[in-house]
């Protein structure tokens, strides 16, 4: 079955790991221990490209691993989406032509729409909504 939505692995993998941080029964956390699914080499690459936007913290050694940089109340899914991907973009073709050969777009403002909604889902809910379970529906 697919979906008209897509997230990038990454972000999944960033967005689950991130969550169990925001837990916060400990302050360091191994890859292993933050592993839901993928490659724990993927989520390797992933948290350390959120160490460098500064989101998240590395240390080395027996008891290192990776931690939340700043309150998880202050973190949302859209400052992670674009700290791994950039700004999540209106208007854009979802068929990224440079011309497109129809005068009018297919898919009407529905494309906008969606990434507004989305937009506006991933700017509201932070980690700490997710991980003490307040998510909004």
């Amino acid at each position: 079955m697919s979906s008209p939505v897509a997230v990038p692995e990454s972000v999944s993998l960033a967005f689950h790991a991130l969550v169990i941080m925001a837990g916060a029964q400990k302050s360091f956390y191994s890859i292993q221990e933050l592993l839901v699914s993928g490659s724990a080499h993927h989520l390797s690459k992933v948290l350390q490209r959120l160490t460098k936007q500064g989101i998240v913290r590395s240390r080395r050694g027996v008891n290192g691993g990776f931690a939340l940089v700043a309150n998880p109340e202050g973190i949302t899914l859209l400052d992670i989406w674009e700290a791994l991907e950039g700004p999540l973009e209106l208007e854009r073709c979802p068929l990224e032509r440079g011309a497109c050969p129809v005068s009018r777009c297919m898919f009407g403002g529905s494309i906008d729409t969606a990434t507004r909604l989305i937009r506006e889902e991933f700017s509201s809910t932070s980690l700490a909504d997710l991980a003490g379970g307040k998510r909004r529906r």
